[in-house]
């Protein structure tokens, strides 16, 4: 099994709740790795 299907396989038994949790856990540090590399400026 790959690591992405290991992961919709934990995911998919999460509540709605836990799985928007979840998007924004994951939205916070995929922003906060953009701005540490100095990207946000790049325009």
């Amino acid at each position: 099994m790959t690591l992405q299907e290991q992961v919709v396989q934990k995911v998919n038994s999460l509540s709605e709740d836990n799985l928007q949790f979840l998007l924004d856990m994951m939205n916070r540090f995929i922003q906060s790795d953009f701005i540490r590399k100095g990207r946000y400026n790049k325009s």
